[in-house]
């Protein structure tokens, strides 16, 4: 009798069992189970993952906006010093021509 195959059924799925082995009936459930535990952390580590990425995903299109608003201002700020610049340079200009020296 311990060399018939008997299947059982479990959750919807079919265990083959030789005989009366309760063991390896006890091995697949166990097996079984560590798999759909296996499975469940699988996913609860895909979705942790998936939110980390879109925090990075957040950080990194923060940081570029920054990055772009930063270099606006700063090539502001030099147009501004090169226009400053070159009529400080005018000025000076006017000032140290030969007819505007004779005045001084």
């Amino acid at each position: 009798m311990s060399d018939q195959v008997s299947t059982n059924f479990l959750n919807g799925t079919g265990a083959t069992v030789v005989g009366n082995d309760n063991i390896s009936l006890w091995r697949y459930i166990v097996t079984r189970r560590w798999r759909g535990v296996q499975v469940q952390e699988m996913e609860w580590d895909k979705k942790d993952l998936e939110r980390q990425l879109n925090e990075l995903k957040l950080k990194f299109e923060q940081s570029e906006r920054a990055a772009i608003e930063q270099r606006q201002v700063d090539e502001k700020k030099h147009a501004e010093e090169i226009q400053f610049l070159k009529r400080t340079n005018q000025q000076l200009k006017v000032c140290n021509e030969p007819w505007n020296l004779s005045r001084t």
